[in-house]
This record gives C-alpha cells, structure tokens and sequence, in this order.
C-alpha cells in the first residue's frame, strides 16, 4: 500500500512540472507596464498594447511565442526617451512577434535580438536611436514592413542565419543602411535611401540582395567587404542603384550580379575587389567614373549595356594573376575612355561584344589589350565609331584576333604596338583613320582579312621585329592616297616578310 501511494505522488509531480499555464490574450493600456505584462505571460501568449505612449525599456527573454501587438505605428509608442539603454530587448527566446508599434529614441539601441530564433519584427516605425535601429543575431529572423530612421550607426544590422529582410524603408541613418554579416540571408523589396554611409554592406556568405532601390546614399549603394574571403559567393539581381557618391555597387570575391541597373553614381557603376565575379545583363549607365572596374582574375561578362560612363567602360586589371577572364556579348557605347580595356588578362576571351561611341581621348580604344595581356582570344567583335579601334599595346604575344569588324574609328584600325606571334584572320578594318587599318605586329600571321578604305595604310608592316610575318590572302583595296600612303607598306628594304596572294591596288615594299 505504502508502495503504491508513493507511485502515485511521484506521478503528481511529473504532472505538475510538465504543466504551463495556457496562453493567454493580455490588455496593455496607457498607464499600465508593458514590461509587467510580459514578465506574468505564459508562453504563446497575445499582449495587445493600446494606443498611447509608454515610455519604458522592456525585456522579453527565454520566452516562446510571445506576440506583442500594437495598435498602429503612429499610434502605439514605446519610448526610451531619458534612458540609457535599449528600448526592445529579446534574449534566447524563440517565436516572438513585435508588431504595430512605434519603437523610438533609444538611448542605446531601439531594438535588439540576441541569440534568439524566429523572432519577427512587422511594419513598425523605428526612429531616433542614439545607436542602431534594429541590431539582431539569431536565426530565421524576419524584418518586414519597418520605417527604420535617423539612427546614430546603422539602420539595420544584423549577424546569424537566414534572416529575411524584406519591404523596408531604411533613411538617414548615421552609418549604414543595412548591415548583413549573417550567412544565407536576403534582401529583399527595401527602399534604402539618404545613409551616411553605404545603402547596403554585405559582409557575410550566400547573401542574396534582389530588387531593392538603393538611392543617394554617401558611400557606395551596395558594398561587400573587401577583405577575401569575407564576403563571397552572394548574389545581386534586379536592384536598382542610383546616385550613391562613392560609387554604384562593390563586390568582393565569387559574385553574381544579374539584372541590376547601375546609373548616375559618382565614381564606378560597379567595382570587384577580388577574383572570380560574374555579371550578366546588367544596365551600368552615367556613372561619373568608370563603367565596370575589376581585379584579380577568372571574372565572366555578359551581355551587359555599359554606356554613357565618365571613364573606361570595362576595365579588368588582372595583373599579378592568371588572367583568364571572359568578356561575352556586352554592348559598351559612349564612354569617355576605352570600351574594354584588359591589363594581365593572360588566357581570356573577348567575343562578340559591341564597342562603339567609346573615348575622344588620343589613343583610347574600342578594346584595349593593355601591359601583360597574352594569349587572349579576340573574337567577333564590333568595333565602330571610337577614338581608335583595337590596340594591344602590352605586346599581345601569341594573341587571336579573328573575324571582327572594326569600322570608321578615327585614329586607327587594330594597332599590334609591336606584338609578337599573332595571328589575324577572317577580320573586316574599313574605312579608319591615318595611322592606318592593320599595324604594328612582328612575327605573326596576317590572313583572309578583308582591309578597304583606310585613310592610312593598309597593312603597315614597317614595325615587323623578330623572325619574318607571313601576310597572305588578304584584299587590301581603297587604301592611303597612293602616294605616301598605300594598301600594303612596309619600310624594310628589302623586306623579311612573306607577302603572298594578297588582293590590292598600291604597294610601298
């Protein structure tokens, strides 16, 4: 008997420790604490706060499923005016709503999330903290629908995993816009305007950040942390960034940037810091510096419209690396210097791109293949219409340049600058300027191009150095005044080159 009567208490007290009081729907009126509703809730539990002004400093942790509901931002307003700390804090707690509130002046921060898992923070006004607006670190957070201003440091700043940002407006806040350190997180649908510093700083991994407008912001509208390895593999797709003042976007390393226009910035409409960044389809447009600026290596391009900028409208500075890149299909129109310019872009491919309008500055090319570029593939591009054609004034040795057209650039058509074991085949150079159609390689193969009307010479081999080129099968027609300048030229006399089955009309060799 005794025995059972302890098996009976023991099975009380299992009972009454798995027992918690039920959720329950609590008032919070002008007057009361917010703070003493929260601290006597039951997990699960609805606080509704009425409209009024509470000025208080609250705590919400170790709590689940904790909704605090206000009445309307405007209307409900939690105030941390005359204190020292912060306003909303959530601690280890899991499931908690903050909704419909005005959460302001926070002597510290406004709100902010520790180590806490699906917490949600829905269309509130988070103004005036000395601080941050919203600082959080946790897991699956959720920051939809806030009017976040004129806070001291960032409006958003966050750290953890798949957090969404979405449908924010983000103002005038002292540093950042939003700050993302966290992994697996997006940015999604937010109006980011008027920061101090950048829109968007993105420091963590597998961020995507997609149609946001990110406006007029004082440092850069979207920008990675620079250190390698920092930032990496994030995606950018069909933003909208406008008139920032250091410049449009700022990758770091293994970037995709798809579908964003990139317009009236100061400085570059987009920038990579490190290697292996892919952008496609984007609109990078009058930006007051460059078009796209890249270093290091391995970066794919393409089909983007790059025009209208202040400076070289692609340029990828690889040197000190392997090179390797490719430039594929853009449409490069109206920049103030070169089109695409490459330095120690060793191995890489530059096809079936549009570069026309580019530079009225002396020697700036439709596509420049600049020091330390060899072994590059060019290819099926049109080149019209700029202050020169196509220069590979980094010596170009054993470059392919085959079937472009390049027409009516005023300077010249392709200039070699003295590169070494090239090949040029199957390309159409019409009716450039004096410094000639085809000029300034040795040791190469010159073959089926087509060369008419140049007002200088045709093909120019007078800076022929090294073994003897091989010039054969090419028309050459229309060429130089006949006189001082011809189809086919070399100074050399006699020449070591190999001239062979070549249509023309004029000759000087």
């Amino acid at each position: 008997m005794k025995t059972g009567k302890m098996v009976l208490l023991a099975a009380l007290v299992l009972f009454l420790g798995a027992y918690s009081a039920p959720a329950a729907t609590i008032i919070v009126n002008p007057g009361d604490s917010i703070q003493a509703a929260i601290s006597g809730a039951p997990n699960g539990s609805t606080i509704k706060i009425k409209a009024g002004t509470y000025t208080e400093e609250i705590t919400i942790a170790n709590q689940s499923g904790l909704k605090l509901i206000g009445a309307g931002a405007g209307k409900t307003i939690i105030d941390g005016i005359g204190r020292t700390g912060d306003v909303v804090t959530i601690n280890n707690s899991k499931k908690i709503t903050l909704q419909q509130c005005t959460i302001r002046s926070g002597g510290n921060n406004n709100v902010v999330i520790n180590s806490s898992h699906r917490v949600k923070i829905l269309r509130n006004w988070i103004l005036h903290a000395a601080n941050y607006g919203i600082a959080g670190t946790g897991t699956k957070l959720l920051i939809q629908g806030n009017g976040i201003a004129d806070s001291g440091q960032d409006g958003i700043y966050v750290r953890g995993y798949h957090t969404l940002i979405v449908k924010n407006i983000i103002l005038r806040n002292g540093v950042n816009g939003i700050t993302d350190y966290g992994t697996s997180d997006k940015i999604i649908k937010n109006i980011v305007g008027g920061n101090n510093t950048d829109g968007i700083a993105i420091g963590g991994g597998s961020v995507t950040t997609q149609l946001n407008t990110v406006t007029d912001n004082g440092g850069f509208g979207i920008r990675e942390a620079e250190a390698i390895g920092s930032a990496h593999q994030n995606v950018y797709m069909k933003n909208t960034v406008q008139r920032n003042v250091a410049g449009g976007i700022l990758v770091s390393a293994g970037a995709m940037v798809i579908k964003n226009t990139v317009t009236d910035n100061t400085g570059d409409g987009i920038d990579g810091a490190w290697s292996g960044n892919t952008l496609i389809s984007n609109i990078i447009k009058d930006n007051s510096g460059m078009g796209i600026y890249l270093v290091a290596d391995g970066h794919y391009l393409k089909g983007n419209l790059v025009t209208g900028n202040g400076g070289r409208g692609i340029y990828i500075d690889a040197s000190g690396t392997t090179g390797m890149s490719q430039v594929l299909k853009n449409k490069v129109l109206n920049n103030g210097s070169s089109g695409i310019m490459l330095d120690g872009c060793n191995l890489s491919i530059v096809s079936n791109n549009f570069c026309a309008g580019n530079s009225t500055l002396f020697l700036a090319a439709g596509i420049y293949g600049g020091t330390g570029s060899m072994a590059v593939i060019y290819t099926k591009n049109k080149v019209n219409n700029n202050a020169a054609g196509m220069t590979m004034t980094g010596g170009g040795i054993f470059d392919y340049v085959a079937r472009n057209v390049v027409a009516n650039n005023p300077i010249f058509g392709i200039h070699a600058n003295g590169g070494q074991m090239m090949t040029f085949e199957k390309n159409v150079i019409i009716g450039n300027g004096p410094a000639g159609g085809l000029l300034g390689f040795g040791s190469s193969l010159v073959s089926k191009n087509r060369i008419l009307n140049n007002t200088g010479n045709g093909i120019d081999a007078s800076a022929s150095s090294g073994s003897a080129s091989l010039i054969e099968r090419n028309i050459v027609k229309g060429n130089g005044d006949g006189a001082s300048t011809f189809d086919l030229y070399d100074s050399t006399s006699p020449t070591d080159d190999w001239w062979q089955k070549n249509q023309y009309l004029t000759e000087s060799l």
